[in-house]
């Protein structure tokens, strides 16, 4: 079983050591009350001037993760990943200070009716959440530094209207 990590503990022990901690710092608990599993992503240095455009390249990190698996995700504005009605995942972005932002990514690999796990017929390692939220937050990322963000705009669209 999974050591128990709440959310507050997370977010109080990065405040604490925060100039101990890198960029694309990644981490993965159980959340017990949503029993998601949740990956966070630190994001050190961003200007939060353009926290809209963090969350939308957050959402669709999380959007390619579960089409990842073969499940053509669906958007609901501003933050939940749903396909048929049921809820997959969602996002939620963090203020830590005016530079530092903590990205939590809820993804529902649990078995039932709406799980990516059920829905992707797939087995899932605890880990696969956390490294593609890794890959895909870091191809993301890279269209925001690059100038090139309406790839996002582009792909977020896509879901929105499905």
């Amino acid at each position: 079983m999974p050591i128990q990590i709440s959310k507050n503990d997370v977010v109080s022990y990065i405040a604490t050591h925060l100039t101990t901690l890198a960029n694309y710092t990644y981490f993965e608990y159980t959340d017990s009350f949503k029993e998601d599993t949740c990956v966070g992503v630190l994001l050190k240095d961003f200007n939060k001037d353009d926290l809209s455009l963090l969350k939308d390249l957050s959402v669709a990190s999380l959007a390619a993760l579960i089409q990842h698996f073969n499940i053509k995700p669906e958007l609901i504005r501003p933050n939940i990943i749903k396909k048929d009605g049921d809820e997959l995942g969602h996002v939620e972005v963090e203020y830590i200070n005016d530079t530092t932002f903590l990205i939590h990514y809820f993804v529902n690999i649990n078995e039932g009716k709406i799980s990516v796990k059920t829905k992707a017929k797939k087995l899932m390692k605890i880990k696969t959440p956390s490294l593609l939220v890794q890959t895909y937050f870091k191809i993301y990322y890279h269209f925001y530094q690059t100038q090139d963000f309406n790839q996002v705009i582009v792909y977020l669209e896509d879901l929105s209207a499905s």
